[in-house]
């Protein structure tokens, strides 16, 4: 069986492609086709699989997280494709879906921050920082980006001590 199932799995897209025929109501295979979809730049066919995903794990009581992956990742295929208030509408559900996601939040701030709602993304940033392990390269990523959103309010001094803890936390950036 293993390498009858080796032949299909070239790639994750293949994998994923075939198990998504082979079980094209489970939540996993449907997932990860979006994900290998999204990889390849596949972008408007990851929606349709992110949705079909999505209806499949409202079917049952979700598990918060994976709840609010799945729509984090539907907010990125939108924000990638310049539909910013989807993206906003998918990132709020993945906030509200799991509150303690740093990742959720962050993801929210910068949608916001693309609208040029500061104060929405800096608030979103901080919430994000305060639930990131402090010395991961994520929260790096997320005090640049808040470094960023106070330099675009004209706070100098806030956004000066955010891009120097960013740059402490990841001297390569």
């Amino acid at each position: 069986t293993t390498i009858n199932r080796n032949a299909v799995w070239k790639d994750n897209y293949t994998l994923f492609m075939d198990t998504s025929e082979k079980s094209p109501d489970a939540f996993i295979p449907r997932s990860s086709l979006a994900n290998a979809l999204f990889e390849r730049g596949r972008i408007d066919e990851a929606i349709e699989q992110y949705r079909i995903a999505l209806s499949l794990l409202s079917q049952k009581p979700a598990d918060p997280v994976v709840l609010s992956a799945a729509l984090s990742n539907l907010g990125a295929a939108f924000l990638l494709k310049g539909l910013t208030d989807q993206a906003i509408e998918q990132y709020s559900l993945a906030v509200a879906a799991d509150p303690s996601s740093s990742n959720a939040h962050a993801s929210l701030g910068f949608a916001y921050a693309e609208k040029g709602w500061s104060e929405k993304a800096i608030s979103e940033y901080v919430t994000a920082l305060k639930l990131q392990p402090r010395s991961s390269l994520r929260a790096a990523h997320i005090h640049n980006n808040l470094g960023v959103a106070y330099w675009k309010k004209g706070l100098t001094d806030q956004a000066r001590e955010h891009f120097e803890e960013a740059a402490k936390m990841n001297p390569d950036n």
